[in-house]
């Protein structure tokens, strides 16, 4: 083979892997949003809802006063 040719099968492979590039990272970053969704929806059915404050030093570690309520930090 000659260099033109090798240079064309570089280029084109290069420009055939970029679009499966960019779909490998919005289904990985889907994913990602998932996990994080659903550990987010486990702390909330942990946390404590009648937890009434006025500072950050009312409410139990990890948590910080916000609107009257102590709400995950």
């Amino acid at each position: 083979m000659e260099w033109p040719s090798i240079v064309a099968i570089v280029i084109g492979g290069l420009v055939m892997l970029i679009p499966a590039a960019l779909v490998w990272f919005i289904c990985i970053g889907g994913i990602c949003a998932a996990i994080t969704s659903k550990k987010r929806a486990k702390l909330l059915e942990k946390a404590p809802t009648n937890l009434t404050c006025t500072i950050d030093t009312d409410c139990p570690q990890g948590y910080v006063c916000l609107n009257g309520h102590c709400v995950p930090a």
